[in-house]
């Protein structure tokens, strides 16, 4: 069974795609920007960027949350224009993922 999972917590999705498709209990989340939902502009410098990203995330998987049975921290891939910021993208996710996804299940 597929569901469609929107919130207007996170960037509205723009053309056909949804922000995510619940596909017999697994989450598909579709790739997000630094959209700020409440003011639709984007945020700008690689750690505010990142932390945008992962609050968009966290929005969609609060919305699903009570569909989803378990979350699972795969690689995130992330595409950046300046390859030099790999290194600040990545002590970012690492230092602040814990606090920025926190996410429990009830």
């Amino acid at each position: 069974m597929k569901k469609i999972v929107s919130t207007n917590n996170a960037p509205a999705a723009i053309g056909p795609y949804s922000q995510a498709n619940l596909v017999n209990g697994v989450l598909y989340i579709s790739g997000q920007i630094p959209i700020d939902p409440s003011t639709g502009n984007l945020v700008d410098g690689i750690e505010k960027e990142t932390h945008q990203v992962m609050k968009n995330i966290k929005a969609i998987l609060e919305e699903a949350h009570d569909q989803v049975r378990d979350l699972s921290h795969e690689l995130m891939p992330a595409l950046l224009a300046r390859f030099g910021l790999f290194d600040a993208l990545d002590d970012l996710c690492h230092k602040n993922s814990n606090s920025i996804l926190h996410f429990e299940y009830s």
